[in-house]
């Protein structure tokens, strides 16, 4: 069988094409020797290689990959086959012994192509013609107040600007969390500054999201970890685009993510439209994976006109010039949040039509609402008042409308589906006739 294979290295595609010293049972073979010299870590070299034997044949049933890893023997083609499978929640759930031995197992793997003795400029990798190596390689650490300068003037996902103190937040969970984390001793350096592309990180936080205690430290920062780890990403994927051609980057990396996967989609983006991706609630896993990669796919129920309305995930890159919303509590630090939401419930109930700001019956209206709804006499100034009526709804023609929370989740959702679908501009009397029922 193998000198088969020996003989039949000419025929093999470019992208698994090994050298005649290293065909794939002499790198696992190299392998199990390395281990063997006390390399093994935790695990033993049998466990390590059955291991590394039983993710391969996985990754191949899968169509993850073509040929067995061990094939591949060049650390820039692995680093990102290891890193998508780590990425399998399937896996993870019902191989959970093989995927938490495969996280040591894979990095050890990585380090014995790292530090193998064979010829590499032998090997032909497919991979390896497009493998870019980042300007970042000459950089010994990313700085956190780069990404924090560079990460306030992007939108978040409500397409608001993200927030300086946020993001610093952010950053401190980056630097204190990853070390409170139960992962492989494997793993020796926690260092997510340290890492240099979007490949490294992902690698990374994939490692942290198998440890068993991943969700106990993540919620100890209130979720600024992953938050952070995200927004790093971003980052990193940021810095490894030219300028120029960053938006059409975008486009073209999610569809080939979607066609890596085997997935059925629709391509809208060219018409203004967004990539739809047919299927149904059994894609939850890989839609995250997606989102986890810096693509946000929202879930529609029987799809729109370009999916034929089948059940459809849909997604569409942010403005990348927003318009910067700053809600009245924001810009108003000084008024209370629950004062805002009980004069909110006092604005619904008795001012179904509006309040004029400008009437001084209608602040003596709301006063006299208010004490009969809460209890208790409001002792607010006139202008303090005016201040929180005004932070309780929406200014319309010197009227302020309490709108719900609900109502304006649900306005936003057809918005985007009015977007999703094509649509340049939505026109208020088409989408007031059409939804008259409910917004009236």
């Amino acid at each position: 069988m193998v000198a088969s294979s020996r003989l039949n290295t000419d025929d093999k595609p470019d992208n698994v094409r090994t050298s005649l010293t290293y065909d794939s049972m002499g790198t696992r073979d190299g392998f199990r020797k390395w281990l063997a010299d006390g390399n093994a870590l935790i695990h033993s070299p049998e466990t390590v290689l059955s291991c590394m034997d039983r993710i391969s044949e996985y990754a191949a049933s899968r169509k993850m990959v073509k040929e067995s890893l061990w094939e591949y023997v060049n650390p820039n083609t692995f680093s990102p086959i290891y890193n998508r499978l780590l990425g399998v929640k399937l896996l993870r759930i019902t191989e959970r012994k093989t995927y938490n031995a495969f996280i040591t197992a894979g990095q050890l793997y990585l380090r014995f192509l790292k530090e193998a003795s064979f010829n590499r400029n032998e090997v032909i990798d497919k991979e390896v013609g497009s493998t870019i190596v980042s300007e970042l390689s000459s950089q010994k650490i990313i700085d956190p107040e780069n990404v924090v300068k560079w990460l306030i003037t992007q939108p978040n996902a409500n397409g608001t600007l993200y927030l300086e103190n946020v993001v610093r937040q952010y950053m401190s969970a980056l630097r204190s969390a990853p070390s409170k984390l139960d992962v492989p001793i494997g793993l020796r350096d926690r260092n997510v500054f340290a890492c240099y592309t979007p490949e490294e990180l992902s690698t990374y936080w994939n490692i942290f999201k198998a440890a068993p205690n991943y969700r106990q430290v993540n919620s100890s920062t209130s979720g600024m970890f992953s938050a952070g780890m995200s927004c790093l990403l971003r980052y990193l994927q940021y810095l490894s685009k030219s300028p120029s051609a960053v938006k059409k980057t975008d486009s073209s990396g999610v569809i080939q993510l979607v066609k890596d996967r085997g997935l059925e989609y629709v391509d809208k983006l060219n018409s203004g439209g967004a990539l739809w991706v047919i299927g149904g609630r059994e894609l939850t896993a890989i839609m995250e994976e997606l989102r986890d990669l810096g693509f946000y796919f929202r879930f529609k129920e029987g799809g729109g006109r370009s999916s034929d309305h089948k059940d459809a995930w849909w997604y569409k890159p942010a403005d990348p010039y927003p318009t910067r919303v700053v809600s009245w509590n924001l810009a108003n630090p000084a008024l209370d949040p629950e004062m805002i939401e009980k004069f909110a419930s006092v604005l619904s109930s008795h001012f179904v039509n509006g309040y004029r700001m400008n009437s001084p019956i209608e602040l003596v209206r709301f006063r006299s609402f208010a004490a009969g709804d809460l209890g208790a006499e409001i002792t607010l100034p006139d202008d303090e008042l005016k201040r929180y009526i005004l932070a309780c709804g929406t200014a319309y023609n010197d009227k302020i409308f309490a709108v719900s929370i609900k109502a304006k989740e649900q306005i936003k959702e057809l918005a985007d589906e009015y977007f999703s679908d094509g649509a340049q501009v939505i026109f208020f009397a088409e989408f007031y006739a059409k939804n008259e029922n409910w917004l009236f």
